[in-house]
């Protein structure tokens, strides 16, 4: 059997092949792995920029983990991947097109970092 290593870090998770055979695939071991940094907590947070129908992205002051973010409009949560997209390297959160906030709106942000 020939093992072989392959992982892929992003976002917080670890996916990971860890063997395969010459006559397939032997074992595989996915897991994910959610990153441990993050003992501090930005709680309610408004996140940089004025919502006002056309402006996408918005920025935070610290870090984010990705997987801790909890973000509200409105007082209504939304959801990472399907709302907004968490971007830790820049510090920005970003709405996808269908949901971009209207003027007045209000947001506020919980998260780890």
């Amino acid at each position: 059997m020939k093992i072989l290593t392959w992982a892929l870090i992003a976002a917080g998770v670890t996916w990971a092949l860890i063997a395969a055979g010459a006559v397939g695939i032997a074992a595989i071991e996915l897991h994910a792995a959610a990153q441990t940094t993050g003992q501090n907590i930005a709680d309610e947070e408004t996140p940089g920029g004025i919502p006002d129908g056309s402006l996408q992205f918005f920025t935070l002051r610290q870090v984010p983990v990705v997987l801790s973010t909890k973000l509200y409009v409105n007082g209504i949560r939304v959801t990472r991947g399907l709302d907004y997209a968490v971007y830790p390297s820049t510090k920005r959160i970003g709405f996808f097109p269908c949901c971009i906030p209207k003027a007045g709106d209000i947001l506020r942000i919980d998260y780890r970092y």
